[in-house]
């Protein structure tokens, strides 16, 4: 049923109007959030929190047809101003309007309470964190990089030839992926410094300087790098 409902709580006398294409299951939606203190509309939250559900009622106020719907609460919005609407605009999610005096005090009540999850660290705490992080990160124990971690997929070597391959800009990065064994992500965290920059920084290049329309085969011909990698393990 498409229409215009209310909502009342028969201890104040105050409504609330709502507008719903399917008015039973706006009904069931409104109960559910109130039921779990979750309702997106604070004001019709806090009187029902303290009235209880028994001390309201849901009625329907109009039928009508889809195109009319806004329209027609509008209508009941300006003529019989609903106090436990937050926004008296048809239409518009609940929106809370807080005072100026209501938001001094909400800033009064949190001033020096310092955040639950906040640390505090002096300027040598700080720089020893740096440090030993550090330590660890060139060492392979810190988010797994590094041939000493037991989880690397590559060692030292083998990062060194990417490095080159990537700056070289003929091979694709699935395509270095698939000759190391490797993921995708893996070879572009080094190519973006995001992984294995402590052995050196990986170049930029132009991307747009790749020719793409060479198969994976003539660009194996072409690269250098691949040809005297080649070369080594042949001897």
């Amino acid at each position: 049923m498409i229409g215009i409902y209310q909502i009342l709580c028969t201890t104040t006398n105050e409504i609330y109007i709502g507008s719903s294409i399917n008015i039973a299951s706006r009904k069931a939606g409104h109960l559910y959030c109130l039921r779990n203190n979750r309702h997106p509309n604070p004001i019709l939250q806090s009187k029902y929190n303290f009235y209880g559900e028994k001390c309201f009622t849901f009625s329907i106020l109009e039928v009508c047809i889809k195109s009319n719907l806004l329209e027609r609460e509008q209508f009941y919005l300006d003529s019989l101003k609903p106090k436990l609407n937050c926004n008296m605009i048809a239409g518009r999610p609940p929106k809370m309007e807080w005072t100026k005096e209501s938001r001094d005090k909400m800033s009064k009540s949190k001033k020096g309470i310092p955040h639950k999850n906040k640390r505090k660290y002096t300027k040598n705490g700080l720089r020893k964190i740096r440090s030993n992080n550090r330590k660890l990160f060139l060492s392979g124990k810190l988010g797994g990089i590094g041939s000493s971690h037991p989880g690397a997929a590559l060692i030292e070597e083998q990062v060194l030839q990417i490095k080159e391959y990537l700056e070289e800009n003929i091979l694709e990065i699935k395509q270095i992926a698939n000759m190391f064994n490797v993921t995708y992500a893996c070879i572009a965290d080094i190519k973006y410094n995001r992984s294995w920059n402590h052995l050196r920084s990986t170049k930029k290049v132009d991307g747009r300087s790749k020719i793409r329309s060479l198969t994976y085969e003539e660009r194996l011909i072409k690269s250098l790098i691949y040809s005297k990698f080649n070369n080594k393990n042949d001897k």
